[in-house]
């Protein structure tokens, strides 16, 4: 009896709902549909612009630390390069026998130790490929100034005879000059004349030997002299295809395009130039010592 009861309040409860709902407007169920639509179009575009703010976000976090990245390493790898490029000028450097070691080394020593920068922020690609490079780089400059060394003391040998040479000359003509002298205001004392004379032709066969003791070994010197410009010029280029290298691989790292061929015939182009330019200036230089050479001997 108290179920039929509930059943009859219920079923009494719906009637008026329904005579309610019956009695509201078509307009008003528009208004609430309508805003219905609204504030759930709403809710999905906030959604929508949260999840496009979250992935705008993440992307400039990556944007910012790619960017950070990037920095660090062309702070890094700017002097990285020029630290290479005076080991490879070293070795041209290398060939003008007039430069002490300290001024041919300096420029690389001070700007070497930024190499080893590149263990802090390079690629294994490219730590692989500096490391092949510097070594290369080291043991060419070894191999080169052990032959350097030993040109080097055969040239004070030669500044030495030619040091001795201009002394005998100027002894030489001291002696012509007093001869000369002698034969103008004692020209009967013969006998002065004569020891003169002796003196003048012993000091200019010494002077003689001499010059041509140095002529014989500034032919020794010069091709030796001329075969360590080209082992220079040769060092040189065997590290530029280790430098293109390097190169390109930090220009990858720092997303830059690179054309590794075109970079190595720049290169060679240019080394070339300085070789010449070099070859011309030992010639200069030999010819000039040839000279002095002759006229001491006059």
């Amino acid at each position: 009896m108290e179920i039929n009861s509930f059943e009859l309040q219920f079923t009494y409860v719906m009637d008026i709902a329904k005579l309610y709902l019956t009695q509201i407007p078509a307009s008003f169920w528009g208004v609430v549909f309508g805003s219905f639509f609204s504030i759930l179009a709403v809710w999905l575009s906030n959604r929508a612009s949260e999840r496009r703010l979250n992935a705008q976000f993440l992307h400039e976090q990556t944007i910012k630390a790619k960017e950070r990245e990037l920095n660090l390493k062309k702070d890094i790898y700017l002097p990285v390069s020029e630290a290479v490029s005076a080991g490879i000028s070293t070795l041209t450097r290398l060939a003008d026998l007039d430069l002490p070691h300290r001024d041919v080394f300096m420029q690389y020593h001070e700007k070497s130790p930024v190499l080893a920068r590149v263990h802090v922020v390079a690629e294994m690609e490219t730590i692989r490929r500096m490391a092949d490079l510097t070594g290369e780089l080291n043991a060419e400059m070894l191999r080169l100034r052990i032959t350097r060394d030993q040109l080097l003391k055969e040239r004070q040998t030669l500044r030495i005879d030619v040091d001795s040479m201009n002394k005998l000359g100027n002894k030489r003509d001291e002696l012509f000059e007093e001869l000369l002298k002698y034969r103008i205001e004692q020209p009967l004392n013969v006998q002065a004349h004569k020891l003169l004379e002796s003196r003048l032709e012993f000091e200019t066969n010494r002077t003689t030997e001499l010059i041509q003791k140095v002529k014989a070994r500034e032919e020794a010197i010069r091709p030796k002299h001329e075969e360590f410009i080209r082992e220079c010029v040769d060092s040189s280029l065997r590290i530029g295809p280790l430098l293109a290298n390097v190169l390109s691989a930090i220009r990858v790292e720092l997303e830059l395009p690179f054309d590794s061929l075109l970079y190595q015939q720049i290169a060679e182009k240019n080394r070339t130039i300085q070789v010449n330019a070099l070859k011309n200036y030992h010639a200069s230089v030999s010819d000039s010592q040839v000279a002095k050479v002759d006229s001491s001997q006059k």
